[in-house]
């Protein structure tokens, strides 16, 4: 095995792909400066380029902190092969196996505040960035705790819906105008002579979590891929999409109209920061005011 240490600064930013099975990897490239004097007493500096592979957790972290110029120190398993390059000469590749990684400087938008533990992200690192005070730093945990508390307010968010036609929450106003589009009226009638409707909606509930939690579990790493689609690959089948459910509701023109005012009215109000949920209220409760 041919072990190597590399202290320089990353040429470009990393690249995240995932293998066939799923397991993460982050291409790089590391600049290695050298100084020296030559036999003149002339100083010189030379710089031999080392493509990087980060494997696993130690690739999602690399991806996330690390940027164009940002000084690593890199140490891993060594390989090097020979290739014909575009004009026909040989050319040697410089390939390491990432063991071990450290975030050193502040070039390239990352410093030691942003790295966690001080940028150690090699063996014991990675044990003390999974095990111990890691909020705020990517640790998982911070992801699902608040990801618990959005999926419990749910149920709550049913109960002045059904009973009282108000929605609980931005989700059940949405569930109300579904409710209102096929003729169902929500308020005092749910909890009595339509209580089989509340009933539905509450093994609706229970049997769609649990569905969602086997195909997350079974989806989980095919669905993350999606986090790393190119953002303008993306927003063209959304669009279609959308534009596909607002005209089959009705097959009227006018549809795909009011879609594209509430658009820009919707666009309008992030941009400059007003509630988007009052207005959708408003709009669903208006005539029952």
């Amino acid at each position: 095995m041919h072990k190597v240490i590399i202290i320089g600064n990353l040429g470009r930013d990393p690249e995240m792909r995932y293998t066939p099975s799923g397991q993460g990897v982050t291409s790089f490239t590391v600049a290695s400066n050298r100084r020296y004097r030559t036999a003149d007493g002339e100083q010189r500096e030379e710089t031999m380029w080392f493509n990087v592979n980060a494997w696993g957790r130690q690739a999602e972290v690399c991806n996330q902190y690390l940027t164009r110029g940002s000084q690593v120190y890199v140490e891993g398993r060594l390989s090097t092969r020979i290739f014909t390059g575009n004009d026909g000469q040989p050319r040697i590749s410089n390939d390491v196996s990432v063991t071990d990684v450290q975030f050193l400087g502040s070039r390239g938008g990352m410093d030691e505040e942003r790295a966690p533990y001080g940028g150690d992200m090699g063996r014991g690192g990675m044990d003390d960035y999974n095990n111990s005070g890691g909020f705020g730093k990517g640790d998982i945990r911070g992801v699902i705790a608040p990801e618990a508390s959005n999926n419990a307010k749910e149920g709550g968010g049913y109960i002045p819906t059904l009973a009282f036609g108000i929605p609980g929450s931005t989700s059940t106003a949405l569930i109300l105008t579904a409710f209102v589009a096929v003729g169902i009226k929500p308020g005092p009638d749910m909890l009595t002579t339509q209580l089989d409707l509340t009933f539905a909606v509450i093994w609706t509930l229970v049997i769609g979590n649990v569905l969602a939690v086997a195909l997350c579990g079974l989806l989980a790493k095919p669905m993350a891929r999606a986090c790393f689609m190119p953002f303008h690959s993306i927003v063209p089948l959304v669009a279609v999409f959308v534009f596909i459910g607002a005209f089959a509701a009705n097959f009227s023109v006018n549809d795909l109209r009011a879609l594209l005012v509430f658009s820009l009215l919707g666009f309008m109000m992030r941009r400059h920061g007003w509630p988007r949920p009052p207005l959708l209220l408003g709009v669903v409760l208006g005539t029952k005011m």
